[in-house]
């Protein structure tokens, strides 16, 4: 009886284990975008630094590059200014709270308005979102000082 026992939980588990094991070997599906929308590239939600123009795996964590997607319906004078290539960041420090860039890993990049803005960590975007202005002015003043 209890060698029954054993066999039947050991069977169990064994088709626990290949039920799983296949669930997770398919492909997921990407995320169909809305419409006008289109995958401008594939980034790693724990590396956006890791940037890709096909799906994979980040090559850093080996999670799965997650879309980003662009508006398809902008004007084309937008996607003139979204195909420039971006103002590049004046600074090695985080725009928001002042540390050297790549003390905590590869810095957070994202373009705002044309211009390239870092992060020591995504967690500094927010801030910079509550008063995008105030952080801007920061690069302007840079700029400005240059070209003095």
């Amino acid at each position: 009886m209890k060698k029954k026992m054993i066999f039947v939980l050991f069977a169990v588990a064994a088709v626990a284990f290949i039920i799983g094991a296949a669930a997770c070997s398919h492909p997921s599906k990407e995320s169909t975008p809305a419409s006008g929308q289109t995958v401008a590239y594939y980034t790693c939600p724990m590396h956006p630094s890791v940037k890709s123009d096909k799906p994979g795996s980040c090559p850093v964590c080996g999670m799965e590059l997650q879309p980003v997607y662009t508006n398809a319906s902008l004007s084309a004078t937008n996607n003139a200014a979204a195909d420039a290539k971006p103002k590049p960041y004046p600074f090695d420090t985080c725009l928001v709270d002042g540390m050297k860039l790549g003390s905590m890993g590869d810095p957070y990049v994202f373009v705002y308005q044309g211009q390239e803005i870092k992060f020591c960590c995504a967690g500094c975007k927010p801030d910079f979102l509550k008063d995008p202005e105030k952080y801007m002015k920061k690069i302007q003043d840079a700029e400005t000082a240059v070209t003095k």
